[in-house]
């Protein structure tokens, strides 16, 4: 049990306000065992919403409301009982779409690319899929049917895979558990560049002590984003 974790992604319905927080309306995973790498068949499933799907939404998943009309509710969309840990690209809004469970740890392949490859112009899971492919059109080929659930959660297993085996982590790491890659992830998701603000695409180190505690003052502060601040401020 210690070394399985959950690969997941969701198609929502897009939105993410406080009179409607995105619903799940497709839902993908797989179990995958470490370090043996083995990946069991996803299960996907479908869900009707008690909120209509935004347009934007709709032009990346391609999944209309004719397509849920016989679809359970978008309440059933639920983690299988037993899960402790989930991994997959931007991991933290498929948890949170699903009720943010407790006790559930979360691996983000997102913050790791970041983390890795700064230089990149971008981290998407189909960017990052370009980065690492030698075979550019088969990479095409595999990504024009992404956006489906079970297609990013399968997408995102070959991104982990090329993750672990990337020469400066395979070097530098010596994974024999997930929680060790769970607690390396965690490091990864602390910035070491702005994403945002006035210093957006500058390093956090050497930024004003000014706009370090305001950002530590900001209740709604991504906690990861706080970290950096106060490891900065601790020097």
């Amino acid at each position: 049990l210690m070394n399985k974790l959950i690969f997941l992604d969701t198609e929502t319905t897009g939105h993410d306000d406080e009179q409607a927080k995105p619903e799940v309306i497709e839902l993908a995973y797989s179990t995958l065992y470490y370090p043996s790498m083995a990946l069991t068949e996803p299960f996907q499933a479908r869900f009707k919403p008690h909120t209509a799907i935004t347009y934007g939404a709709m032009a990346v998943h391609h999944i209309i409301p004719s397509d849920l009309v016989n679809c359970p509710s978008s309440k059933e969309a639920k983690l299988p009982a037993d899960t402790s840990m989930l991994i997959g690209h931007n991991i933290d809004y498929d948890w949170e779409a699903l009720g943010s469970p407790d006790g559930v740890r979360r691996i983000c392949t997102l913050a790791i690319s970041r983390a890795l490859f700064p230089e990149l112009d971008g981290h998407s899971l189909g960017a990052m899929t370009y980065w690492f492919a030698r075979d550019k059109a088969k990479a095409r080929e595999l990504l024009r049917g992404a956006h489906s659930a079970s297609v990013d959660v399968s997408i995102a297993y070959e991104l982990f895979a090329n993750l672990l085996e990337y020469p400066k982590v395979k070097l530098n790491k010596n994974f024999t558990t997930i929680d060790q890659i769970w607690l390396w992830a965690e490091e990864c998701r602390i910035p070491i560049v702005w994403s945002f603000g006035k210093n957006k695409g500058q390093p956090v180190r050497g930024t004003d002590r000014g706009y370090l505690n305001w950002c530590l003052r900001q209740p709604d502060m991504d906690p990861y984003v706080k970290k950096a601040c106060a490891r900065e401020l601790a020097r």
